[in-house]
């Protein structure tokens, strides 16, 4: 899943005239990432970072890939893969199943599955 996701992110990219030593610079840290190496400080951060951008673009959804990630940035211990019942302002939030190799309690299908019902929870709002 994620060499499918990463294929369609580099075409994206050359889309956008990055230059390949560029483009492969940027795909190696995203495969060196690994989200359990990222401490408590770091997430909480990143959930403010993005509650600000959120504030900003006021999107009608907010997917976060990642109950762990999720839970981490916003101290949501109850999270679970789904719609939240927690808001920014009028931007509704559904969390993803993270789609890294690490993640065994979903399989490519499962995950499909779930982000179809965001697509189509979207589509009606």
């Amino acid at each position: 899943m994620l060499d499918a996701m990463l294929r369609g992110w580099r075409a994206q990219q050359k889309s956008r005239g990055l230059q390949n030593e560029t483009v492969d610079d940027r795909e190696r840290l995203v495969r060196r990432f690994r989200a359990d190496e990222l401490s408590a400080e770091e997430y909480q951060e990143g959930g403010r970072l993005l509650s600000l951008k959120v504030a900003r673009l006021r999107p009608r959804w907010l997917a976060v890939v990642g109950v762990t990630a999720y839970r981490a940035a916003f101290d949501e211990r109850r999270a679970h893969v789904g719609p939240q019942e927690r808001t920014f302002g009028d931007t509704r939030v559904w969390v993803l199943p993270n789609p890294s190799g690490l993640n065994a309690h979903w399989t490519a299908a499962t995950m499909a599955e779930e982000f179809g019902r965001l697509r189509a929870a979207a589509a009606q709002t």
